[in-house]
């Protein structure tokens, strides 16, 4: 850009990319509600042979019907669980927060991510092969 100083130059710092306008929840405010949750439930589990160490979390932004495709083909699920969750009305866009233990999913939480961030969010949970 010409000015009167001479040339001026612009850096890019951040480029924020507007989302579709319903998704109200923001990754920091689900990050923060799995942050709670592991504090809260960790001693609980932590019983169980996967959490030698604190799991580690991929949280991200999916939609209900690839959930519900993700269900269909993961073979180490309870098949009463798998058909409550199929059944499920669930929102078009949730927050999936899974929970492994190397390489190996073992617990899923997931929210609404078409809801307000007063509001309980949490849609429930999923385990993957573990006793509850």
């Amino acid at each position: 850009m010409r000015g009167a100083c001479g040339d001026v130059y612009f850096a890019c710092e951040a480029l924020v990319i507007p989302l579709y306008h319903k998704i109200r929840i923001t990754f920091e405010a689900a990050l923060k509600a799995v942050i709670v949750w592991e504090d809260q439930y960790f001693q609980n589990i932590a019983c169980l042979d996967w959490t030698k160490s604190r799991p580690e979390w991929d949280v991200y932004l999916s939609t209900g019907s690839d959930f519900k495709s993700d269900l269909r083909a993961r073979p180490a699920m309870d098949e009463a669980e798998r058909r409550t969750w199929l059944g499920r009305c669930l929102p078009r866009f949730i927050w999936r927060a899974i929970a492994y233990s190397g390489t190996t999913p073992r617990f899923e939480l997931v929210f609404d991510a078409t809801d307000i961030e007063q509001a309980d969010f949490q849609i429930g949970g999923v385990f993957y092969g573990l006793i509850k």
